[in-house]
Order: structure tokens, then sequence, then C-alpha cells
């Protein structure tokens, strides 16, 4: 992992769970992304290394003007910045 700041608002994952997605999510934010889409590169690069490793049913949403109101499976629930007034909210339906 690199030396990027995490600001983690709420966290409702067992710790190995945690640290993975902190992992990749900042291997995707250290991604090249040429064509513009930056929010949606990172949110597709997550959601396909949690349903890898964790299964399908996976959902990630990037960016910096958002509200939310879901349902999750327990234990699957993070919210996070990592990049000032950038957020990323990952759960499992």
């Amino acid at each position: 992992m690199s030396n990027r700041s995490f600001s983690v608002l709420v966290d409702d994952m067992p710790e190995e769970m945690s640290r993975f997605t902190l992992n990749v999510t900042d291997e995707a934010f250290n991604l090249s992304v040429v064509n513009g889409k930056v929010f949606s590169t990172v949110a597709s690069h997550i959601q396909k290394a949690l349903s890898n490793s964790f299964g399908s049913g996976w959902n990630v949403i990037v960016g910096n003007a958002f509200g939310s109101n879901i349902k999750h499976q327990i234990k699957t629930y993070m919210f996070l910045s990592t990049v000032p007034g950038i957020y990323v909210l990952v759960w499992k339906a």
C-alpha cells in the first residue's frame, strides 16, 4: 500500500476484508486513466476485485457529490475518503 491517507468514515467489515478494501482502493486510485472516466474506472476496479475475492453482489460508488440510502448484507459496508473531497462507498447487496 502506498502512503495515501484514508479517512474511513464508516467501517462495518471484518478486519481482513477492510484491509483488502483499503488496499484495492489505493491501487485503484493509482491506475492510469486516459479516457477521462476516473470515478467509474476506480469504482469498476474496486468492484471487480471485491467480487473476485468475496463473491458477487458488490456495489461501489466513487464521487464528490452523491447521497445514498442502501440496504446491505451484515459486515459488508464501508464509506471512506481518500483524496480530499472524493468519497468511496462500498457495500454488498
